[in-house]
């Protein structure tokens, strides 16, 4: 499973902050 998240001009520090998490450790379902 792969989760994207991003979040563009929610700061005004950080303009864009892109959050990206895959989940390698359990097999895929065939």
């Amino acid at each position: 499973m792969c989760i994207i998240a991003i979040a563009w001009q929610l700061f005004d520090e950080l303009p864009l902050v892109l959050l990206s998490k895959r989940d390698e450790l359990l097999e895929r379902p065939r």
